[in-house]
């Protein structure tokens, strides 16, 4: 090792006394490095039992950082963990550390607003091969039941009916739960709208006894 020009050219040890690297950190506790500067905020890298993490400004709470599962996590005011980024799945979750989805929120109230200017648009899109009959895309609306078990009360889908180029048709059907099954009740195909019936031949197509009453 030598300094020239004011250069260190070999190897840092900090805590310890055979360095393996260019700075090597070796600490018995978590207060690993601390960032200082004249009329700013002071930020702390803290290498605790769970990870690697930056502290909030001024603060020893945790603000983000890497866990020992190479979990991404952010922390909010109250030291909580809000948002992980699940290493071993690649989920996210908001509100939750275990996501069993891409994208996964948990929370009692107003989940996700999305708001933009110039016509913003929610899209899915299904960017496999759709045959004839295949369901490209659906939302579910679910709960628990009366025995605590998870289930879809009701569902929106979107069902491929024609996919030859050119002459495609599609197929937008609302299901119900009915005597406890979810059930297909309103269908919207080739621009025909079915009660009851998934393939309307006519513009409105009913299955089962109907009441049309009304005054003037």
């Amino acid at each position: 090792s030598s300094f020239a020009d004011g250069r260190f050219t070999g190897k840092l040890g900090l805590g310890i006394s055979s360095p393996a690297y260019k700075l090597h950190i070796s600490s018995s506790d978590e207060k690993t490095i601390q960032f200082d500067r004249t009329g700013q905020e002071t930020y702390r890298l803290t290498h605790g039992t769970s990870g690697l993490f930056f502290t909030k400004p001024n603060s020893v709470g945790l603000a983000y950082g890497v866990t020992q599962d190479g979990d991404f996590d952010t922390f909010d005011a109250s030291g909580d963990r809000i948002i992980r980024s699940d290493a071993s799945t690649g989920n996210v979750g908001i509100g939750l550390l275990s996501p069993q989805f891409k994208v996964h929120i948990s929370g009692s109230t107003d989940l996700l607003w999305l708001q933009g200017s110039g016509a913003p648009q929610l899209r899915m899109t299904d960017n496999s091969a759709t045959s004839d009959g295949d369901t490209f895309a659906l939302i579910d609306f679910a709960g628990m039941d009366h025995a605590g078990s998870s289930a879809v009360f009701n569902r929106i889908s979107n069902v491929m009916v024609d996919n030859t180029q050119g002459t495609t048709d599609s197929r937008l059907t609302i299901h119900n739960q009915v005597a406890g099954t979810l059930t297909e009740v309103l269908s919207v195909a080739s621009g025909k709208v079915g009660i009851g019936h998934s393939n309307p031949d006519v513009k409105l197509q009913v299955m089962g006894n109907t009441t049309v009453s009304g005054s003037e």
